[in-house]
């Protein structure tokens, strides 16, 4: 039986275009984090470096360098195979799972309402682009 999914408000979302070429988005919920985006679609090395900051902590995920650094006091980064930084492996490790978890009847780690909510804001990230 499908179960109704409601979407959470949107964020508020700023956009910035500091050159015709690139884009930094930022957004926030009343009471929630605090998210920077920050797009050059002409960069000559590709970037895919993620930053999560915390008030327990910060978390780099450089996927070209294959790094992940945690710095919080005395903690080190967990121990990652090559895998860990295969983006297209990643798609298929996710649809494995899925497909499994019908087979099994179990819930999959890929939560279908945070999936809803990501190509929402996509989808309002990129009117808001081209208005």
């Amino acid at each position: 039986m499908a179960e109704a999914v409601e979407l959470l408000p949107a964020p508020a979302i700023t956009l910035a275009r500091p050159r015709a070429t690139s884009i930094v988005i930022a957004m926030t919920r009343v009471n929630g984090p605090v998210v920077a985006i920050g797009l050059d679609y002409v960069a000559r090395v590709p970037i895919r470096r993620y930053e999560f900051f915390g008030e327990k902590g910060t978390l780099t995920w450089d996927l070209p360098a294959r790094r992940l650094e945690i710095v919080a006091g005395e903690a080190r980064a967990p121990a990652l195979d090559a895998a860990a930084f295969d983006v297209p492996l990643t798609y298929i490790a996710a649809m494995r799972e899925f497909v499994e978890c019908v087979r099994d009847g179990r819930v999959s780690s890929q939560d279908l309402r945070e999936g809803l909510r990501s190509a929402a804001l996509a989808i309002r990230i990129n009117e808001e682009i081209r208005a």
